[in-house]
């Protein structure tokens, strides 16, 4: 019987990665290669490359700086061990802020081309963990004393030196402050700032979203340079994008999320015409009298709240006119925002015309229309008045209700696993936003913490749609409150920012 000889011819091939088109069109858009890239010519990966946790030099990027240096990374270069005399072997297209692990990130999206020398070599250096921590080179003009406030150049505080204050201690860092510029990011074999890392695990939700914070600055002396503004108010509200197509209206928050409630009420505005995504900020109101952004996300959420009507306010955009849309007879109305474009000289009078207690929002000319979120000035940061808050335990849980005012608001967080004593050496709580109204307090024997915490607030001041709060006695020190995302809800995170130190600056 003959044998049959036969030949089998095997290809083992890795799967071929799938670069979305949103993606494809963030890296056109943003560096504008000479000749487009497609879905098959490039490689992406992530690195998270910059916290608000000090290094190993004494150096920390506050989390309000974190908006500024997010927008300088974007077309920065990609080296490999800061190495300027050879030529980027990547490049930065995106970033954005997030938490991880209790801590404030800058994540940054790089990309290179497949067809380039190495570029498979370096793929699988990333992906099988020999690349795995980065660095940043940049040029800022401030190291501010995290003591005194001071240029820690010219003062007697020495970083990472152990400081004693009212009977604490603490280590002795410095913030970089006017960050100019960012020369390049590099994948290096130790990074200054602990736990950076890069990754090839791509969440990619911001694709649905443009919108990020705007930096917080106190004197207009600290805007860029530039030969005209744009000015516009500083509503209390929620920033959204809007898109109309076929006289259909689609609102999203920030993270992208359709919201239902006020697309199916602006639905009803009649005679939309098609425009491309344009930023806004959603307003909800009683009346003429704009509600605090707690109640509007009641509202959103279909919980009892003052809310009885909604306002879109868009972002002046070369794409819109006032022929853009229709301002409806019913409660839903449609409009650009009030707004002025000035020279520098112009600058304090329109902020004086246009600013609301939360003050204003303010462009340089260059990133007017682009996705730059501006900066926020509002002269109330300086001379806040004083306030108290109390800390309480809530009936029937084990959780804690901390309520606050500011100017004629009043704010409430449901506290989850409060403990005092973890607050005071560097815990961090999810908070949840509540209405005051609808939550009842008593004190609680059997918990050590039960009693009643009060005390005053010496300042509030905004930061990234958060909040910094100077306490005094009981607590004292500078505590943050931060929105952040988990599953899809937002909630917000409770933590000692700084002990002591703002009162030492002043």
């Amino acid at each position: 019987m003959a044998e049959s000889i036969g030949k089998i011819t095997a290809h083992l091939a890795e799967p071929i990665e799938k670069i979305s088109e949103e993606i494809i069109s963030l890296i056109n858009k943003n560096i504008k290669p000479p000749n487009p890239v497609g879905p098959g010519d490039v490689f992406v990966r992530a690195m998270y490359v910059v916290s608000d946790e000090v290094n190993s030099f004494g150096g920390r990027f506050p989390a309000e700086e974190h908006s500024r240096l997010a927008a300088l990374l974007i077309d920065s270069p990609v080296l490999v061990g800061h190495r300027k005399d050879k030529l980027p072997v990547a490049r930065n297209f995106h970033s954005l802020l997030v938490t991880r692990d209790g801590s404030q990130w800058v994540k940054c999206y790089f990309y290179w081309l497949k067809n380039a020398e190495g570029a498979e070599n370096l793929r699988h250096n990333i992906d099988g963990g020999i690349y795995k921590e980065c660095s940043i080179s940049f040029i800022y003009l401030f190291p501010e004393c995290s003591v005194c406030g001071e240029d820690i150049r010219n003062c007697d505080h020495r970083p990472l030196q152990q400081h004693s204050t009212n009977g604490s201690r603490q280590i002795v860092h410095f913030n970089y402050r006017q960050i100019e510029r960012v020369l390049e990011t590099s994948l290096v074999y130790r990074g200054a700032q602990q736990n950076t890392a890069v990754t090839k695990e791509l969440d990619l939700s911001f694709l649905n979203s443009v919108l990020t914070q705007p930096q917080v600055i106190t004197k207009l002396s600290d805007l860029p340079q530039s030969d005209s503004y744009l000015v516009v108010p500083d509503y209390q509200g929620l920033p959204v994008t809007v898109l109309v197509e076929q006289g259909k209206i689609a609102v999203r928050d920030s993270d992208g999320i359709l919201l239902e409630r006020p697309t199916g009420a602006f639905e009803k505005v009649t005679s939309l015409n098609d425009f491309e995504l344009s930023r806004a900020v959603l307003l909800g109101l009683r009346g003429k009298q704009r509600c605090s952004e707690q109640e509007l996300e009641s509202f959103l959420n279909y919980e009892q709240s003052s809310v009885s009507r909604l306002e879109i306010k868009l972002l002046p955009d070369h794409n819109l006119s006032q022929a853009d849309f229709t301002i409806s007879s019913g409660a839903s109305k449609i409009s650009i925002i009030r707004h002025a474009l000035v020279t520098k000289d112009q600058l304090s009078d329109a902020v004086h015309r246009l600013e609301t207690r939360e003050g204003c929002i303010i462009w340089p000319s260059a990133d007017v229309y682009s996705d730059c979120p501006g900066y926020n000035f509002c002269r109330g940061t300086q001379a806040e008045s004083k306030t108290t808050f109390e800390i309480s335990s809530c009936e029937g849980q084990d959780h804690y209700l901390m309520r606050f005012s500011r100017n004629d608001q009043s704010y409430s967080f449901i506290l989850k696993q409060f403990n005092l004593n973890r607050l005071k050496h560097g815990g961090r709580f999810l908070a949840e936003a509540k209405d005051s109204g609808k939550i009842p307090l008593r004190e609680n024997a059997r918990s050590p913490h039960a009693a009643i915490i009060s005390g005053t607030i010496e300042k509030i001041e905004r930061s990234e749609k958060g909040y910094l709060l100077q306490f005094s006695e009981p607590l004292c020190g500078t505590f943050a409150i931060r929105p952040v995302r988990l599953n899809s809800t937002r909630q917000y995170l409770f933590y000692l920012k700084n002990e002591n130190n703002l009162r030492a600056q002043r």
